[in-house]
Order: structure tokens, then sequence, then C-alpha cells
């Protein structure tokens, strides 16, 4: 008792130890430009929910506008003429995201529109560095009175905005961006003193600006939008704009234009410059800014979580209960991430799962390597002569090495190659071998594919079964699916090996009780299955070549298999050696047009055959059997009755050997 609490006290503390590194791998991981990316991707779907502001306006330069006023740049008049209308309307701030990098004709008008309105117009500029510092280009247009605010955006790798600056601290004064700009004018506020800090302050609400940057939420809906040109030729009235926020900035997606302000969207299509800023904007109204979450309790606390997930990860045995629990642990923690997205903060999703799936990673690995002793020796003592499932459930269980068996409704399956003797005096002993190597692989891949566990081969044959070692709630429908699937497989098989010759099969499946577990001393054992419906299935691959046909099941196997995928055509109703209860036997194909005529045309000559008209039944074969094999032999099987046993006919075939 004592060396297994140390035992497990090593396994504890190896365990935490190995879950430390797995934490700190993951941070190391996650650390690299991919992981934000992929946070950033991520995010991005959650996005789209918050409503546009009514409050917004833009005005848009568009593909119209540039139809009817002509070629970009445009005389600076026309921009006069659009800030008079709007001011009209008395709203509560203009802005242009539209750069006035140097004179041009009109700006004397842009001079008297300003000179004359009460309005806040606040122009785009751009953050320029020179050895004096910021360049402000827009007031030598104008005058040091105009208000203005910078367009810069700052993309990510993939070339999308996410993440907004809003301000630059240029000592002793303090550059706004245009949608700051635009937000401080819509709340009356004076000055930029609260403005220019980490925790921007717009009355009641604060954004927590990291460096000046803020993260910010998009719309998945559009903005109220009306045409510059509409604006100008006075369709739209000047009321529209009253108490609002106006914007005007470029919505052509031309490049040609050389007007062209367009990014990727994160939605997937493309977005205007404009629309960026009237973005930021609504989440100065909306006050719905992301806040990254605190990056070191967010460690700390995963590292908790994968600190109890390792104690159970050590505690269960089946592995896949520490799946159901990595599986529910990831669901868990991104839906935590979700609703904390979804009050504004942002979730590091990708360090959270990886750090989940390294625990888990690390812990199994640790055990792996822990059990690998052990699971070494019952490979090398069994390894050799049992299957690999079985092996697999000895390695967890070692308990059931040990003698005797139980009795499960199963499913057995044998096959043979058809005249193996007169192929193998065609063949040396090396290709014989080589030949029965490949087919016996074809064909096992085949078995195991379809849960099925090889329990021997005898020669050239094979002996499958299917229900065990482990369960199988649809072992008559996995049996015959191999069955069907080997017998066409074997015409690849023939293609793929040209130098053989060429091969045919006989499959034969049973399904009933059977004894099934370790037969044999204590010393050498085989893990096998025996009984009376085992030797049935034995039987009924024997009567293949009697009918014809590569594959024989019995009535109990066909009413086992669900579904429409395959059909049976009842063959025989017979008596094999060994058992004097009738059988009725079937042969399985695939259900379609031409399988389901044979096996109906068939069946109608049978059922006379059973009603001793043999003369119909032949008369109906007579077609169906110049090919089909089966059809064939029964006509023959009629012509060779006698009167003895027509007299006292009951259908039933007796069939005297193997």
């Amino acid at each position: 008792m004592k060396t297994f609490k140390t035992l497990l006290k090593n396994k504890i503390i190896l365990g935490m130890t190995t879950n430390f590194f797995m934490v700190i791998l993951a941070v190391l991981i996650t650390s690299l430009p991919l992981a934000s990316n992929i946070d950033n991707l991520l995010t991005d779907q959650f996005q789209g929910n918050i409503n546009p502001r009514e409050e917004i306006i833009i005005v848009g330069i568009d593909d119209e506008s540039l139809q009817e006023i002509g070629a970009w740049p445009w005389d600076r008049s026309y921009f006069a003429d659009a800030l008079d209308k709007i001011s009209q309307g008395n709203p509560t701030v203009i802005g242009l995201d539209v750069l006035f990098l140097e004179p041009r004709e009109g700006d004397d008008k842009v001079s008297a529109v300003l000179a004359n309105t009460d309005t806040p117009i606040i122009f785009g500029s751009k953050l320029i560095y020179d050895e004096t510092g910021y360049v402000d280009t827009l007031h030598s247009i104008y005058n040091t009175e105009a208000k203005s605010g910078f367009v810069n955006v700052d993309p990510d790798l993939d070339g999308k905005i996410r993440r907004i600056k809003a301000f630059e601290d240029m000592a002793p004064n303090c550059e706004l961006s245009l949608s700051l700009a635009l937000a401080k004018e819509y709340l009356k506020i004076t000055n930029n003193s609260e403005l220019c800090k980490q925790e921007i302050k717009l009355r009641n609400n604060n954004y927590t600006a990291e460096n000046g940057t803020l993260a910010f939420q998009y719309t998945k809906d559009t903005f109220k939008y009306v045409s510059f040109k509409d604006l100008i030729n006075g369709i739209t009235p000047p009321e529209t704009f009253e108490n609002k926020i106006v914007v005007i900035g470029s919505l052509v997606k031309d490049l040609r234009t050389n007007l062209g302000d367009n990014f990727p969207s994160i939605f997937g299509s493309t977005i205007s410059g404009v629309e960026i800023h009237a973005n930021v904007l609504n989440n100065y109204l909306h006050n719905s800014f992301l806040v990254h979450a605190n990056k070191n309790l967010v460690i700390l606390a995963l590292f908790i979580v994968t600190t109890l997930l390792t104690l159970l990860y050590l505690k269960i045995r089946k592995s896949i209960y520490d799946i159901i629990i990595l599986v529910f642990a990831i669901l868990t923690i991104n839906f935590l991430g979700l609703g904390l997205f979804e009050n504004n903060l942002e979730f590091p999703f990708v360090l959270a799962n990886v750090v989940l799936i390294l625990n888990y990673i690390g812990i199994f690995t640790m055990q792996f390597y822990r059990q690998r002793k052990s699971i070494n020796f019952v490979r090398g003592a069994f390894g050799k002569y049992i299957n690999v499932k079985l092996l697999t459930r000895l390695e967890k269980n070692p308990e059931l090495l040990q003698l005797g068996g139980e009795t499960k409704y199963m499913t057995v399956l044998f096959s043979d190659i058809r005249s193996f003797t007169s192929i193998s005096e065609q063949m040396t002993s090396q290709e014989l071998v080589e030949m029965i190597n490949n087919y016996l692989e074809f064909m096992s891949t085949i078995i195991m594919n379809n849960f099925g566990t090889i329990d021997k081969y005898i020669g050239d044959a094979i002996m499958a079964l299917w229900n065990a070692p482990l369960n199988d709630d649809t072992h008559e429908y996995n049996a015959v699916k191999s069955a069907i699937l080997m017998k066409d497989s074997l015409k690849k098989f023939n293609d793929l090996f040209p130098q053989y010759p060429h091969l045919a099969v006989g499959i034969g499946l049973n399904t009933g009780d059977m004894t099934v577990g370790n037969i044999g001393g204590k010393d050498k054992f085989d893990y096998t299955v025996l009984g009376d419906n085992v030797n049935l299935g034995a039987r009924l691959e024997g009567l293949t070549k009697k009918y014809g046909v590569s594959t024989i099941v019995a009535e109990a196997t066909m009413r086992g298999v669900g579904g429409n995928e395959f059909i049976f055509r009842h063959l025989d109703t017979v008596k094999v050696k060994g058992k004097s209860e009738p059988v009725k036997i079937y042969e399985p194909f695939l259900n379609n047009f031409e399988n389901k005529n044979i096996k109906d045309t068939y069946e109608q000559a049978f059922n006379y055959y059973n009603s001793a008209e043999f003369s119909k039944a032949i008369e109906t074969l007579t077609v169906l059997s110049q090919t089909d094999e089966a059809s064939k032999k029964l006509i023959e099987r009629i012509n060779s009755l006698d009167e003895t046993i027509i007299t006292d006919w009951d259908g039933v075939w007796t069939w005297d050997e193997k």
C-alpha cells in the first residue's frame, strides 16, 4: 500500500510539472503573430451585432457623383457648396474624410463657408512627421482656426482595420483622430485635456486606449447615406442633417478614379475609409469599444483550470472520457470567451484553446510513457498470435488474460479461394506465398475497416467474426458489407496482379449464438469462436460452389441487416451436413435495378420449384440462366429430379457433403 501511494504521489507531481511546462509552452507559442491573427479572425465572426446610430449620416462621393461632376480631383467650390447646404440643416458637426493637402481653386469659397457658419467643421488631415515634428498642411491652406482630425489608420497584417489611433500626444499639443474630434464636438467637450490619456473620458463614458489605440467593433448594417450629387443638386433637403453628425468621404471602389480609399472588410468584402470612421464614431456613441482581457490573469486562470483537468485525467482510466472532458472544457472556455466578448472584452481564444490542448497532449504523453513498459510486455507475449483489437483491449485490461469464454450473438464469416489446389500447382512456392500474402492483406483490410476481427488464416481461407471482442450493434450489416466489398475488390486484385492466376472466392456468413473467448491451455491459447452456428457458416461457404455464387448468408444474417442498401435473393432451403433442420440461404446484392430484376425473376421461379411446378420454373429461368449461374444450376437440378423425390416433395434440398 505504501509503494502504491508513493507511485501515485509521483504520478501527480509529474502531472503537475508537465502541466506547468505545457502552460509556459502555450504562452510562448501564442506570442507569435500567427496567434493574434487567428484571434482576430475568430472575433471577426462575432461582430456585427451593434446597430448604426441614427445620428450618423455619410455623404458619399460615389460613382454617380463622379460621373456628373467629373473626374477627381474636384474644384473645392463643390465642397464649399456641400458644406453650406449641410450647415443650413443645423447639424451638430460636419467631418470631411477628404485630404486637402495643397491649395486648390475654390479654397476661398471654403474659407467663406467657414467664416459664415456656426457649425463645427472637422477637416481630415494626415499625421506627417519630419525633423520639426507633426506638420498639419491643412492650416497652410485655410487658417489656424480650422479644426482637423487625422485620418491615419494602421492595418493589421491581413490589411483589415480593427484598431484606430484615437489621439497622438504631440506635447504640448494633442492631435485627435477624425472620429474622436467628431465625438468631442457632438458631446460639446471644449478641450482636449481629458482626451489625450489612456482613459479617454467622454461625458460619463471612459474608453481604455492602450498607447492611444482603441479596438472597435463593426456593424453589419449600413449607415444612413446621402449621395454627394444629390446634396449639391438640392435633392436632399437640409433638414435631413438636423442634429446629425455628417461625414463626407469617398465610397468609390474603382481604383482608376484616383479616389480609392478602401480596405478589406472583416466580413469578407471591402469597406471605405469613411465607413471605418463612421464605425469608430458609432463605438463612441454606443460605448462598445473592446477591452483586452488582462493576459496575466487569464494565464493564471487557465493554469488553475488545467491543474484541475490534470487531476481528472490522472484519475480516469478510459481515454474516451479524457477526450469528452477535453471537449467539454474547450466548449466551456469558448462559450465563456464569447460571453465576455458580448460584454466588450477581447478574450484570447487561441491562448485558451492551445493551453487546454497542450495540457491534454502533455498528460496523455506522460501517461503513455508510464504505461509503455506494461504495454510492451503484453505485446511481446501475445502480439504475435491475437488480433489487434483484442490486443488493445488486453493492454487496457490485462485481467482478461485468462481462460474462458462467453456466449454472444455474433456473425461469423468464412472465405476460401476457389480451385486453390489447381492454382498452387501452377506456381512456385515463393510465388504462391507472395500471392497468398497479398491476397490476405487485401481482404483483411476490408474486414478490419468494417469492424471485423480476423480470427485466423487457414492457408488461403479467412475466418472472421463480428460483435467480439468489441460490441457491434450492426454486426450483420458490417459482415454483409465486407463480403460484398471482398467480392468486388477481387476484380481489382486480379487487375493489380495480372501475373497471378485469376482468383475467385466463396464466402459464407451466419449469425447466431456462439461461444467466444480464450480457448486452449494456460500456456498457449487462442481467441476464437465455437458452436453449431460457427459450423453452419463454414458449411455455407462450401455451398457457394454448388450454386455458382460468390456469397451465401443464412436467414438470421439477412434479417439482421437493416436499411435498403442491400437486397437478398432466396437461393434455396437446405439441410446441410450435420444439421437436421432446414435452413434458408440467401445471396446478397447491392440494391440496384439489375440486381432486383435477377432477384425477382429467380424467386418467382423458385416459388414454382417449391410448388413442384417445374416446367414453369424452367420457363421463367430460361433467359436468366444464360448469364446467371445459380439459375442455370437450378434448372440442372430440376432436370435431374426423379419421380420418387417428386412424390414426397417439400422443396427442401439435402446436401450430404461439406
